[in-house]
């Protein structure tokens, strides 16, 4: 084989390597979604919360600063208004809770906001 001939084999070769590696992938491909936890339940995660760390003050009975967390639509009124995060996280211009009291465990604070973030089930 000449040296001509040895560069064109070599040639059309790497053209067909280079044709048959090419592939197309798409963004869902190339970087997978991360595994998606358990969405968070209103009634088994978030309820138990509220129940243990807030009813004491603010129940329908205490209302203590006239507010009522008990029961679903009271407290997504508290969900809306950005209250409930901003006083749980001891965010500023809000009143800390739980009152007089340590900041709740970031576990539960980040159970709280995942459930906000999606999109308060009531579940």
């Amino acid at each position: 084989m000449s040296k001509n001939n040895s560069l064109s084999y070599y040639a059309i070769l790497s053209i067909i390597f280079l044709i048959s590696s090419c592939t197309y992938n798409s963004e869902e491909d190339l970087y997978p979604p991360e595994p998606v936890e358990d969405d968070i339940s209103y009634l088994n995660d978030v309820l138990p919360i509220i129940e243990t760390n807030c009813y004491a003050c603010h129940d329908a009975v205490s209302m203590n600063g006239g507010i009522n967390l008990e029961g679903y639509d009271n407290l997504v009124i508290r969900v809306e208004d950005g209250s409930l995060e901003g006083t749980i996280r001891h965010e500023e211009n809000w009143l800390a809770m739980p009152l007089a009291a340590s900041k709740l465990p970031d576990n539960l604070i980040q159970q709280i906001s995942d459930w906000i973030d999606q999109g308060y089930p009531n579940n």
